[in-house]
């Protein structure tokens, strides 16, 4: 990604979060006939009567001091002419680019100084453009026991996706497997490689966690002698193995281990086939590709783009997982946009997710979805007293927005989207001050 784009990519950022949408934030006047009744702000101090009803309605109180906090830094950032300056400019920018691999790894990285499932997704993405495999899932556990949702999800992955499986037998071998280590047991990316029809089942290992400086430096020996000396790895390895091995009756299995090496620029992975018995590799194939070619071709309409995700040309990482969810709380909202705000519950929007894509959200992957990509960064928030139940904020509809622009191609000028999306946003914030007062 060039310096202007992560030039506008930060701008957009902290434009669009601090802003209550890129229009002037509510009059400080404004008071609900509650808080007219009850509150009151006078020489910078906070006095209520009567007392007993001091803490319900204190919640919405501060709730608007929230969002009218937030139109400080909007005004100190330039306000109303800097907003509509920065979003035509990252508009204008996606417009002429394409969803990558690197957006989905800066919308990932929001708030952390790591990059959550950086190594895992762009092997995924490296296998799905030059290894001919389709990504049917992204860190897949075999089991967890307890969940709500799904305590089988890889089980119940391969069942979305049209597999004949023993599902006895698989339960079996999961449990045991749950058992020996008390805990998850997992795989990182789970594909089809659309010319053996084999299903693989890929680990993901670094150049640091193999222990050398470059990946020219590890071979198949190299790959062996790691994981036989360190005991965590070489469990990991069995219960891997064992898994795999249990569903060859149903299905051509395989296990894979990708060696990977990543910089600003370019994805080196190697891949090696490992033994059915015992600890051994043999050599499969290496893959080497600029960051700047895993990206994909803008769909006529979001539906394709939708279709590519269910058939795996797209891998589904939490970041991914977490755009989708972005865009669909968008067509929601839009939808009512002139009437009301949208809430949407977090299992119904996750149930939607599972039909429409074949893909099991366990309660770890509903919560750390929205929770940790979405809520606190500020794309959506809780509507007041309503537990898991969520609306999209005009930050994340311009996030959404400009995620549309890179997936979809446009029929109208940067002009027209500008103003209709400056238009929406006061809509939606409108919508958000009724909800909060």
């Amino acid at each position: 990604m060039n310096e202007k784009n992560t030039s506008t990519l930060k701008c957009l950022r902290g434009v669009a979060r601090s802003s209550i949408g890129g229009c002037h934030p509510p009059d400080p006047g404004f008071k609900s006939r509650r808080g007219r009744s009850i509150f009151y702000f006078y020489k910078e101090k906070l006095y209520s009567k009567p007392k007993d009803h001091f803490i319900g309605v204190s919640v919405v109180l501060i709730r608007q001091l929230d969002v009218l906090s937030k139109g400080i830094l909007y005004e100190s950032m330039g306000g109303i002419e800097k907003f509509r300056c920065i979003l035509r400019e990252a508009l204008e920018t996606a417009l002429h680019d394409n969803l990558s691999v690197e957006h989905i790894d800066e919308f990932s990285s929001i708030g952390r100084k790591d990059i959550p499932q950086i190594n895992e997704r762009r092997v995924a993405w490296a296998l799905s453009r030059t290894h001919n495999m389709k990504i049917l899932g992204i860190e897949v556990a075999i089991s967890k026991k307890g969940d709500p949702f799904h305590r089988y999800p890889l089980p119940d992955l391969l069942e979305y996706k049209g597999y004949s499986i023993n599902r006895s037998e698989l339960k079996r071998v999961a449990n045991e497997l749950w058992n020996k280590v008390r805990g998850v047991t997992k795989f990182d990316i789970v594909g089809r490689d659309t010319r053996t029809n084999k299903l693989c089942f890929v680990e993901v290992k670094t150049t640091s966690e193999i222990g050398t400086f470059s990946i020219d430096d590890v071979d198949e020996n190299t790959l062996k002698r790691v994981i036989e000396k360190d005991d965590r790895l070489r469990l990991q390895f069995l219960r891997q193995q064992e898994f795999v091995n249990s569903i060859k009756v149903e299905v051509k299995p395989c296990l894979l281990y990708a060696v990977t090496e990543l910089d600003e620029k370019n994805i080196k992975v190697t891949l090696y086939r490992a033994s059915e018995v015992g600890i051994n590799f043999s050599f499969l194939k290496s893959i080497s590709s600029e960051n700047k070619e895993l990206r994909i071709e803008k769909y006529p309409i979001l539906d394709n783009f939708f279709s590519a995700v269910r058939e795996g040309l797209i891998p589904l990482c939490q970041g991914m997982r977490s755009i989708v969810y972005l865009i669909r709380m968008k067509l929601l909202q839009k939808e009512t946009l002139e009437e009301k705000l949208e809430k949407i519950d977090r299992n119904e929007l996750a149930s939607w997710f599972e039909e429409l894509f074949g893909y099991p959200l366990t309660g770890d992957n509903r919560r750390h979805d929205i929770e940790d990509q979405l809520e606190r960064r500020g794309f959506v928030e809780r509507a007041i007293n309503r537990g898991a139940i969520y609306y999209i904020t005009p930050a994340g509809w311009i996030r959404a927005t400009y995620f549309e622009t890179l997936i979809k191609q446009q029929k109208i000028s940067i002009e027209e989207l500008v103003e209709n999306v400056e238009k929406e946003v006061r809509l939606l914030s409108k919508n958000i001050v009724k909800e909060i007062s």
